[in-house]
C-alpha cells in the first residue's frame, strides 16, 4: 500500500538505475516519509498508551490503519469505535494528506501540503521582518 503512494517516476528511476537514490533526494518522498512515520507512531502509542490493545496488536493495528488510510486504499481491520476520540480525526487528516503526485494515492496531495508550509512559513518571515529581504 505504501509503495501505490509513491509518485511511479521515482519507482521507474530506481528500477532503472538499480538505485534508491532518487527516493532519498526527492522532498516529496522524504516529507511523506516523515508524516507517515510520525502518525504511526503516534498512533501506536496512544492506542498502547490507553490500553485499548497490548503493544503487538497496537503496532500491527496502528501500522495497517494509518497506511491504509492516508493511502486511501481502503482496507481496514479495527473498529474505529473502540479507539480514542483524536485518532479518527488524525486518520481523517492523514487520508486528506493523501499519497504523492503522480501515484494512486488520493488526497489534497503531498507536495501541495509541502508547498503551503513552505509558503506560510515564508509570510510568516515576511510579516516579522516586513523590510528583510528574504
Amino acid at each position: 500500500m505504501l509503495i501505490s503512494a509513491v509518485n511511479f517516476s521515482l519507482h521507474f528511476l530506481a528500477w532503472r538505475e538499480r538505485s534508491i537514490r532518487h527516493y532519498l533526494h526527492d522532498p516529496e518522498f522524504r516529507f511523506f516519509i516523515f508524516l507517515i512515520s510520525t502518525t504511526v507512531l503516534g498512533t501506536i502509542a496512544v492506542l498502547w498508551l490507553t490500553q485499548t490493545y497490548d503493544i503487538g496488536i497496537a503496532i500491527r493495528h496502528g501500522l495497517f490503519e494509518v497506511v491504509s488510510v492516508a493511502t486511501t486504499t481502503g482496507f481496514g481491520v479495527a473498529d474505529f469505535s473502540q479507539w480514542p476520540s483524536v485518532l479518527p480525526f488524525t486518520l481523517f487528516l492523514a487520508a486528506f494528506v493523501g499519497g504523492c503526485a503522480g501515484s494512486t494515492g488520493g488526497g489534497m496531495k503531498v507536495i501541495r501540503i509541502l508547498l503551503i508550509l513552505k509558503q506560510g512559513v515564508r509570510e510568516i518571515k515576511r510579516l516579522v521582518h516586513p523590510s528583510a529581504i528574504i
